[in-house]
């Protein structure tokens, strides 16, 4: 767990100041900090609105992040469940894990 969460943090700081150089200033990229806040909103599926890509670049970047996002949400909770079945799974079978 604590893997993935350095993974999500490197990939959000690498997004946002990619996205900083991408745009410039323009639609609210004003700073890295502006674009790694965008970053977080992005893959979190929030998407306030307020900084939007204004380029065709910025855009396909957006596209792509946004499609990272969504995998990154997904992958634990389907993990988490997973868990969470086999755990349900032994409990009413009977089946006792032997440690």
């Amino acid at each position: 767990m604590v893997l993935f969460l350095f993974a999500l943090l490197c990939l959000t700081i690498i997004s946002g100041v990619l996205m900083y150089f991408i745009e410039g200033k323009t639609g609210g990229f004003a700073s890295i900090p502006n674009s790694i806040y965008w970053t977080i909103t992005t893959l979190t599926a929030i998407g306030y609105g307020d900084i939007v890509p204004q380029t065709g670049i910025g855009r396909a970047v957006h596209s792509i992040i946004t499609l990272l996002g969504s995998s990154i949400i997904i992958v634990p909770i389907v993990i988490v469940i997973g868990e969470i079945y086999n755990s349900l799974y032994k409990a009413i079978s009977g089946r006792a894990e032997e440690k």
